[in-house]
């Protein structure tokens, strides 16, 4: 979902350009600009050491202080500080939309402890003798017992409809971005290939290729983002519509499991 970024990035770009075939689809891009920008948050990463390396969800982002702050998709964000002499700091961050705010403090690494002298204390020697261990007598199993495995109930689902209504909007408004993101890529590639542009040397071609190359890109790049998105949100939708609350111990989606059969072996069974 990291691809977020790059849409809003691309999208930027060619919103800025003042290429005749970015004026005449300006309204689409602009609202596909807004979808793409209700992921994407503001973070701003402070920290007591000047000079300290940051990485968020992996990717090297500069040093501490910013001057600007991060943009991230919303959601859980890994941050990675390091410092010389500081013992390394990790926290992840949920980003919530707006602008988010997190402190980082290093601390020092301790100065190395001089281990004492070793000291030989002469021992007696002690007669060693033989430890037998008891016998290990396994467990009756809970099928030769009779006593059926406890089932372990799926929790209550008051909150599933609300779940299962985000996962789909969230997955509509991704579909709908790669919609855009598909249909105004293929406008720029029939612009291109209709200008008789080509790919090996764009300085040379008709006036509009560069921009219409780059408009291709740039839509591609929103088309696989809102796609990837918009599948996720659609199957979580689907598993969450699947998924049913318990409804009292008699009628509850239940698991259980036990020994059996013989010494080493393991039963489940489930109820739904």
């Amino acid at each position: 979902m990291g691809r977020w970024v790059i849409a809003e990035e691309h999208l930027l770009a060619a919103l800025a350009t003042d290429d005749r075939w970015v004026r005449h689809h300006r309204s689409t891009l602009q609202a596909a600009l807004e979808a793409v920008r209700g992921r994407v948050s503001d973070l701003t990463v402070t920290c007591n050491v000047s000079g300290a390396t940051l990485r968020v969800n992996g990717v090297p982002s500069g040093t501490l202080p910013r001057a600007t702050p991060l943009r991230v998709p919303s959601g859980p964000v890994v941050l990675d500080v390091m410092a010389e002499g500081h013992d390394p700091h990790r926290q992840t961050v949920q980003v919530t939309s707006g602008t988010s705010r997190v402190e980082v403090t290093l601390v020092a690494e301790a100065a190395p402890v001089a281990a004492p002298p070793r000291v030989v204390v002469p021992t007696a020697v002690v007669a060693q003798t033989a430890v037998v261990a008891p016998p290990v007598i396994a467990a009756p199993d809970a099928t030769a017992r009779g006593i059926a495995p406890r089932p372990i109930e799926a929790p209550s689902g008051s909150a599933l409809p609300a779940l299962r209504v985000t996962a789909f909007a969230l997955g509509g408004v991704g579909l709908a971005v790669g919609v855009a993101g598909l249909v105004l890529r293929n406008g720029a590639a029939s612009s291109f290939a209709t200008a008789g542009c080509g790919t090996d040397s764009l300085s040379a071609q008709p006036a509009g290729c560069q921009s219409d190359y780059d408009t291709t890109q740039s839509m591609q790049a929103v088309e696989i983002a809102g796609f990837i998105g918009g599948g996720v949100f659609a199957a979580v939708g689907v598993v969450l519509t699947l998924v049913r609350p318990a409804a009292g111990r008699d009628g509850a989606t239940a698991w259980g499991c036990g020994r059996g059969p013989g010494t080493l072996g393991l039963s489940c069974g489930g109820r739904f």
